[in-house]
């Protein structure tokens, strides 16, 4: 080997060891710490994404899939339902305001007894869950 080689090869080995070493240091951390308690983790088959959720404005179920929409006007379908997707997302940000539907209480910009709006989406507040949501979004609003 020329000596450029040898240089190039350790200089090689030691950033693989720095980065072995960083994973290490890394994989101590609690994830608290790294606030990725504001993010969801979704699986799709292998794949798994991670959404930050102060970006959800409000999911909607279709079906078995749920379609998560953005304060970016995207939109994303995932196979998941809206059960197993509400004990993943904080209490102190969504609430459930229909069977179908809920919000992120943080972009709750209007709201009457039958309906919250969103932007310019008008979401249904179900006749079940209206006992439960309106004194939050009173609570909420401070109306």
């Amino acid at each position: 080997m020329k000596r450029n080689e040898k240089n190039t090869s350790a200089a090689l080995l030691n950033s693989k060891m720095t980065g072995f070493r960083a994973n290490k240091r890394l994989s101590g951390l609690d994830p608290k710490k790294l606030n990725l308690t504001r993010t969801i983790i979704i699986e799709q088959g292998k794949l798994r994404i991670r959404i930050p959720v102060q970006n959800i404005l409000f999911v909607r179920a279709e079906h078995v899939y749920s379609r998560f929409f953005f304060q970016s006007d995207q939109q994303t379908l995932r196979r998941i339902s809206l059960d197993k997707l509400l004990t993943k997302l904080p209490e102190e940000f969504f609430i459930r305001v229909h069977r179908s539907y809920f919000v992120n209480l943080t972009y709750v910009r209007e709201w009457t007894s039958s309906k919250v709006m969103i932007g310019e989406e008008v979401i249904p507040i179900g006749r079940t869950y209206k006992d439960q949501v309106v004194p939050i979004l009173k609570q909420v609003t401070g109306i």
